[in-house]
């Protein structure tokens, strides 16, 4: 997984649409915290780095917000290395954002971990089709965040009309109440 802490440290990213989208979103969020030609560290604006994820095993590191006691963790998972928090690996879950970003070539996933945001993970679409739970996230998300309107990745997937079908077990599993229009973060 590469890392990237300052604007300045962007100028490294091959894909110049990437670079271009995370330039733009950078400024976006900063504001008129940030004059736009200078340089300045991701921790300070956005609360976390940037990661492009650059292989599968990457995903790993990808944390949710789903805690599971380390007592009762198989071999088969990773949680001891990240204080019990499970990775995107080994389930799904509604973050702060997960979608596709330019036109489904990568997934944007952020989870905001301090009052300034968090880390910002860019996967690109051909690792993130490998994983099923970052699918699943990207429903979760938009129903989480109350998106009425159901959208189809900016890319086709061969798999949406199973999407579809499956996001209304996604709002069971969340303890979505139809009654509130909030979801308790909470409530699982």
């Amino acid at each position: 997984m590469k890392q990237y802490t300052s604007k300045q440290s962007l100028g490294e990213v091959a894909d110049r649409t990437l670079w271009t989208y995370l330039i733009e979103l950078v400024e976006q969020v900063a504001g008129d915290a940030v004059n736009p030609g200078d340089d300045f560290q991701f921790m300070d604006v956005l609360g976390g780095d940037i990661f492009i994820v650059q292989s599968a095993e990457d995903l790993k590191q990808i944390r949710t917000a789903t805690f599971q006691e380390t007592g009762d963790v198989t071999q088969d998972t990773v949680v001891e290395e990240s204080d019990g928090y499970l990775s995107i690996v080994e389930t799904f879950d509604a973050f702060d954002c997960c979608e596709y970003i330019l036109n489904g070539r990568y997934v944007n996933i952020l989870l905001c971990t301090n009052n300034s945001g968090g880390d910002t993970y860019i996967v690109p679409r051909n690792i993130a089709d490998k994983c099923d739970n970052i699918r699943r996230s990207i429903m979760a998300t938009s129903t989480a965040w109350g998106d009425k309107e159901e959208k189809k990745p900016e890319a086709e997937s061969s798999d949406w009309e199973e999407d579809v079908a499956e996001q209304e077990t996604i709002v069971t599993l969340l303890g979505d109440d139809s009654a509130s229009d909030e979801i308790d973060p909470l409530k699982r």
